[in-house]
């Protein structure tokens, strides 16, 4: 069983039917999730509600802060089990806030860019970037250097740099292969009516001793049939 706990914004909404969706798809039980007012500062009463339904996980949506802050009210409250936010949130980001204790063993889905699952292609545009005199930035480098590569892959299929239909058309048919994350692949048609979703690698990563440590790396084939089952 795992329980969503998010800010009521319109965002989490949303993120929060796409979560239902996908633990439907894979079987998991997910009972409603509670969303709390966005000026909320006291989290132990959601927290409270959340832990009464005696679930394996708990899912903690919203800001940064806001998700240092469920933490640590879930752990004074005495919940032993799992905690995460299924964003790139780092731990620098939540340790900045509640002390590392309360973090220890949260999961997110932070870029993996060192350790031994960092995949080569991330491994090697860090080294390039910070090469040329950039600061690395862990939470959008990696996937707006996806970007790029796949318009030029589109144009290659299509044949063309200038008929943007003739493009489009080819890029929503294509798998790729991202030079940083590889194998990659369109969606969305089954669910959203038009395959315009970038479905590639997730990365997982567990905090440790107040830092993100890699954990697994989920291949884009192992994605799709989970958030946009036909």
């Amino acid at each position: 069983t795992i329980q969503l706990v998010d800010w009521d914004v319109e965002s989490a909404r949303a993120a929060a039917n796409d979560f239902l969706y996908s633990c439907k798809a894979l079987g998991i039980t997910c009972p409603k999730p509670m969303l709390y007012p966005r000026d909320t500062k006291d989290f132990y009463p959601v927290m409270t509600k959340a832990i009464d339904k005696k679930p394996d996980m708990i899912i903690v949506g919203g800001a940064p802060a806001l998700q240092a802050l469920s933490a640590k009210a879930a752990r004074e409250l005495g919940y032993k089990g799992l905690l995460g936010n299924p964003t790139p949130t780092t731990a620098d980001r939540l340790t900045a806030v509640v002390d590392k204790k309360f973090l220890e063993g949260y999961f997110t889905n932070a870029f993996i860019d060192s350790g031994p699952l960092v995949p080569a292609g991330v491994k090697k545009f860090r080294e390039q970037w910070e090469a040329s005199g950039n600061k690395w930035a862990k939470t959008g480098g990696p996937v707006a250097a996806n970007y790029l590569p796949l318009i030029l892959q589109g144009m290659q299929a299509a044949g063309s740099v200038d008929d943007t239909d003739k493009i489009k058309v080819a890029m929503e048919k294509m798998e790729y292969n991202s030079p940083v994350f590889g194998f990659c692949q369109w969606g969305g048609k089954e669910r959203y009516g038009i395959n315009h979703l970038t479905v590639y690698p997730v990365h997982i990563t567990r905090i440790k001793n107040g830092a993100d440590t890699g954990a697994y790396v989920i291949p884009a084939e192992k994605i799709k049939p989970v958030v946009l089952p036909k």
